[in-house]
């Protein structure tokens, strides 16, 4: 173990750098500042946070350990609902110590005033209950109402994703049920001596911002390692963490794929019969008395054992090698600037038509075999409600003159032709979606309400065509071309510039990001927003992630009519490190409610994770975090550390070696204080001691990385060798984490050499 270094010296440096980082936190905005600020109070029309729950005077939910109560289910459960039913079976008796009963509205389909049930989902006893005040359309999807009726519970979501976060809400009411991390979890429990009254729930919640999710499966895979099995965490309590995070709205789940290849059957019937979007639309008028089996011949169809993209799938959506199939004009579809759309079709609108026809098509043909419920030789996505029309990465615009004009008519955007591209292809798919035959549309068990044409605010596409009016202080779209459809997201990627995480979201920093934001605000309504809070070329480095995304944040969010929040953050298996684990719970809890006090949210983390150790591991926190807020006042102006990425702060003024000494010292003062747990819980020991090895990761990097080159002469040859060693046994303990080494970019080969 290192050598301990902590000492009145050092615990009086402590207390002065936090209460640094505390002046930092209250000063007035400004420029570069790090600090967090105090959640300002909004009210957002579509947020609903209504909790009412008092005890009821003469009636019992448990008594003696035991319950009257019954579970009442449909038979047939979706795969939400079927996670609903698994976590309140297992919650309940882990908090009360009763069993209780199950049964399906088979069985049960009639409220009455004496029975005790618990209803989850829309059943055939919910519907006979008449709850007052049940909205679905009002809940959207991830919201629910939790309602006492004489003596029976009703817990139900706008869709079945809500009854699910319903049963969290029953429990967090009545347990304090939370997750904290993948292993950490709250559930108070009862004595069994101690009758637990009925509550007279008169819940509605409704998100700020509905959906949300992570990338690159946080905390790890689904498997039992490490400390899930020393923390007593069951499997639902890592299989379902994301569901207690409420982020089961993946970037790839909540949009369908689109697959890059036709069906060879379907590309010869298309070419026999000379099936475009035109003449599929026009089928039955053309054939009037064909069957609705002969229609489906003419649907796409795709090859789903083939490529498909989600997120940047211009390749796939129009492979370069298909476009002389459907384009008979001159004009191109790409752009001549690398692998990437020409979104005018360079400038011929003839062509341009076509070219929306062919993507319409295509997401047809996903719509057609990814479908909203189970159906017999199609594949069931229940949870998407869009598509993307995507960028690929990092591409360059296209040059052509079409696009140079419409990049002036369209106040010096790029994006404004995305725009209009997308705006043709949505309103193709919804004619599809709405077409009928007699007064019955064909397409139904196909079409998905309020389909979603995606597209990217990215890279060279980052600004909205819109123009600031001085008069009325506010953004307008360019002109009418401009205007998205209802059926059109812009996905802000990133609406504020991914380099300004580092800044308070009042700051002049992240002026120009809030301006973009404001003004794609004003050509659509609704956004979806894509944020980084890492820097992929410091993954492991300390840096101040609240600072940015704080309530502020995540209340203009709200306030801009964004429908989808998405982090791209970054996988580093179970061990979390930089408190990374800390900001998804913060951010998750603030996308729901972002009036949320953030101190209070930190203080429940810290004493949750690290029980006896959260003094000494807060302290360091506040350390790194002042240290964070240090560098940025000090040296971002004068030599740009600091400005753009925490990769460029990798420098020994930055990190003095005293400073990188004192954290980890601090670490050995947090294992002296679980010592006591070896003897007297091994494995209330074990859990801890990982957490804390987890977070040990950060100042090992930081040492390793700038320290340990063999050709200085920082360290003595030992303790070198002791980082490095302590560095290899966290991460053969992590089983599977990935914190990429080489992507750390370390002083010398030697280094590199020594970690492997």
């Amino acid at each position: 173990m290192l050598k301990n270094r902590i000492s009145k010296l050092l615990i009086t440096i402590v207390l002065v750098i936090a209460c640094a980082f505390t002046a930092v936190a209250c000063k007035k905005k400004n420029d570069g500042d790090g600090g967090v600020t105090a959640p300002v109070k909004h009210v957002y029309e579509d947020a609903i946070h209504i909790r009412t729950a008092p005890d009821s005077t003469s009636d019992y939910l448990v008594q003696n350990g035991e319950t009257d109560y019954t579970l009442v289910m449909s038979k047939n459960l979706s795969t939400h609902l079927n996670v609903a039913k698994k976590e309140f079976v297992e919650l309940f008796e882990r908090a009360t110590g009763a069993k209780i009963g199950l049964t399906t509205d088979e069985e049960v389909s009639e409220h009455t005033a004496t029975g005790k049930y618990i209803s989850i989902g829309n059943n055939e006893l919910f519907q006979s209950a008449n709850i007052p005040d049940y909205d679905a359309t009002q809940l959207t999807q991830e919201g629910y109402r939790i309602y006492t009726k004489d003596k029976s519970i009703y817990i139900i979501g706008g869709k079945d994703i809500g009854s699910v976060y319903g049963v969290y809400g029953f429990f967090e009411i009545y347990f304090n049920l939370e997750q904290y991390t993948r292993n950490c979890v709250n559930l108070d429990t009862v004595p069994t001596d101690t009758p637990i009254p009925l509550k007279l729930f008169d819940v509605k919640e409704v998100p700020d911002i509905k959906n949300h999710a992570n990338s690159m499966g946080f905390i790890g895979g689904d498997n039992m390692i490490g400390a899930d099995v020393y923390s007593g965490a069951t499997e639902l309590d890592v299989a379902n963490r994301d569901y207690r995070w409420r982020t089961m709205s993946s970037p790839n789940g909540i949009c369908l794929p689109v697959h890059a290849t036709y069906t060879t059957a379907w590309r010869e019937y298309r070419e026999q019969e000379g099936i475009t979007y035109q003449t599929l639309m026009n089928y039955f008028k053309n054939n009037p008395d064909a069957s609705l089996a002969e229609y489906e011949n003419w649907i796409p169809k795709v090859e789903r054992s083939g490529k498909r993209g989600f997120i940047h799938n211009t390749e796939e959506l129009m492979p370069q090698e298909e476009v002389a199939i459907w384009n008979t004009t001159s004009a191109g579809w790409y752009s001549d600037n690398g692998p990437q759309f020409c979104y005018t079709a360079h400038g011929n609108d003839e062509s341009l038509e076509l070219f929306t026809d062919a993507c319409a098509l295509k997401i047809i043909a996903s719509l057609y075999h990814y479908t909203p419920t189970v159906m017999s030789g199609h594949d069931a996505m229940p949870d998407a409600i869009g598509v993307y029309i995507t960028v690929e990465d990092l591409a360059g615009t296209c040059s052509c003159d079409g696009c140079k004009a419409a990049y002036t008519r369209d106040a010096n955007s790029y994006a404004g032709a995305i725009v209009r591209f997308c705006n043709l292809v949505s309103r193709k798919i919804n004619a599809w979606m709405d077409m009928e035959v007699d007064g019955v549309k064909i397409n139904a068990p196909y079409s998905r309400e309020d389909f979603q044409v995606v597209f990217f605010a990215y890279s060279s596409y980052t600004d909205a065509p819109c123009i600031y009016d001085e008069a009325s202080k506010t953004w307008v779209p360019a002109n009418d071309l401009v205007q998205m459809d209802p059926q059109v997201t812009v996905y802000c990627v990133p609406g504020i510039s991914s380099n300004q995480y580092l800044y308070t979201q009042e700051s002049k920093a992240n002026e120009t990001g809030k301006k973009r934001f404001e003004a794609w605000n004003a050509v659509s309504e609704r956004m979806w927003y894509w944020a980084y809070s890492v820097d992929f070329g410091a993954v492991s480095y300390p840096y101040n992630r609240l600072s940015a995304f704080n309530n502020e944040f995540f209340q203009m969010l709200a306030t801009g009519n964004v429908n989808y929040y998405f982090d791209n953050g970054v996988s580093q298996g179970t061990a979390t490190t930089g408190f990374y684990s800390m900001y998804w719970y913060i951010s998750c809890k603030l996308c729901w409610d972002s009036t949320l006090d953030m101190q209070t949210l930190m203080d429940n983390w810290f004493n949750a994770v690290f029980l006896d150790a959260a003094p000494i591991m807060r302290a360091y926190y506040d350390a790194t975090m002042a240290h964070d807020a240090y560098i940025i006042k000090n040296y971002s102006e004068s030599t740009n550390i600091g400005t753009t990425s925490v990769k460029n702060r990798r420098t020994t003024e930055c990190y003095p070696i005293t400073v990188v000494r004192d954290w980890l010292a601090m670490f050995d003062e947090a294992y002296k204080v679980i010592e006591k747990y070896k003897t007297t819980n091994n494995n209330l020991y074990l859990t801890l001691k990982e957490r804390i090895d987890g977070e040990l990761f950060s100042p090992l990097v930081v040492m390793l990385d700038i320290y340990c080159d063999v050709e200085a002469s920082y360290l003595e040859s030992s303790e070198r060798m002791a980082y490095i060693n302590l560095y290899k046994e966290i991460a053969a303990q992590e089983g599977g984490h990935d914190y990429k080494l080489d992507d750390q970019r370390p002083s010398s080969k030697e280094y590199a050499k020594l970690l492997k």
